[in-house]
């Protein structure tokens, strides 16, 4: 598994915005290996091996690689015209994949770099998400970084505190916005939590046009939950769900 970003320009040096985040998980270009199936959100399978980039998309049957899923974090357009929102981007460089029938290979490679993160990883990347977007004396149990006016990305681990976490659980995107359903982004976005409460358990959505934020979980990692729930990688739609009012 990795995670990514991806920026409106290929060049660090002249990129103005963060576009997307997103993560990617080894497999096999089949469809009864695309995570999720064809609604999953994992739109795209990247091989392993390729001689450039523009040739690595899909392949042939079986063939070792990525699928990978795009969350985008900003309102944009494309260079086709089509209209980005904040949230999984289910359109993002579709591979259609081929049926492989009942003998579906396994992914057997070692990817480069490939490795878990380590204590000093988990720090390093932490430090990196040092923002407080709750107020009134709230902690929340993830790691916030403001990427732009209206959306913060966040990283949680297996611990909220970062010297016992050993292992990175999601990514995801967190949406200033309203407590209504006609408000909700979309349905991946399960949670509202509300800017100003006493404590974090206090601060998850309750009256009607409550204002705070949208929460989008990425889960990077297969595990079970602590009430006994089965994650795997992808959307989280499960995560906290607060009921949305009419208002």
């Amino acid at each position: 598994m990795t995670i990514f970003v991806q920026f409106d320009d290929r060049d660090p040096a002249k990129a103005k915005s963060l576009r997307y985040v997103g993560i990617g998980v080894k497999g096999v270009f089949c469809a009864e290996a695309q995570p999720g199936g064809a609604k999953g959100g994992f739109t795209h399978f990247h091989a392993l091996e390729a001689p450039e980039y523009g040739k690595g998309h899909g392949g042939p049957p079986g063939n070792q690689g990525y699928w990978l899923s795009w969350v985008a974090v900003e309102t944009f357009t494309q260079r086709d015209g089509k209209q980005i929102k904040p949230g999984v981007d289910y359109d993002f460089s579709p591979t259609p994949p081929p049926a492989c029938g009942t003998n579906v290979p396994k992914p057997t490679f070692t990817g480069p770099g490939q490795r878990t993160l380590s204590p000093s990883d988990i720090a390093v990347l932490g430090m990196l998400f040092a923002d407080q977007p709750l107020t009134g004396g709230q902690k929340a149990p993830r790691l916030y970084r403001w990427v732009n006016k209206d959306v913060s990305i966040f990283v949680q681990f297996d611990e909220s505190d970062l010297a016992k976490a050993k292992s990175l659980r999601y990514i995801g995107i967190s949406v200033r916005g309203e407590f209504c359903k006609s408000k909700q982004p979309s349905v991946d976005f399960p949670h509202f939590h509300r800017f100003d409460a006493p404590e974090y358990a206090k601060g998850h959505g309750q009256a009607p046009g409550d204002r705070g934020y949208w929460l989008l979980w990425m889960a990077t990692d297969t595990f079970t939950q602590r009430d006994g729930r089965q994650v795997t990688p992808g959307v989280d739609r499960q995560f906290s769900p607060t009921p949305q009012p009419d208002c």
